[in-house]
């Protein structure tokens, strides 16, 4: 059972590329496992900016396509948090 939202979750589905619709997610899913190419890992950041009003920092891609769901969950929860803050 994961933690994240189901709307993290159908942002990312809806970024797969060849992925079977039914890949297990996992917080341990990193974005080389979902077969992402550079151009769909920003496409998935953009989307998930947008749909939980935050900015990534610089830092949230640094392992590359090693970055895994759990990563950009834990991102886009620090944004949500400090942005319901102000």
């Amino acid at each position: 059972m994961q933690t994240w939202s189901e709307q993290f979750e159908s942002t990312v589905r809806s970024s797969l590329l060849s992925a079977e619709p039914d890949l297990p997610l996992t917080s341990t899913t990193s974005l080389s496992d979902l077969q992402l190419d550079s151009l769909s890992v920003m496409s998935l950041v953009t989307q998930l900016e947008c749909s939980f009003k935050t900015t990534l920092p610089p830092d949230a891609l640094n392992r590359g396509f090693d970055t895994t769901l759990g990563d950009l969950w834990t991102h886009c929860t620090v944004g949500e948090a400090s942005s319901r803050a102000s």
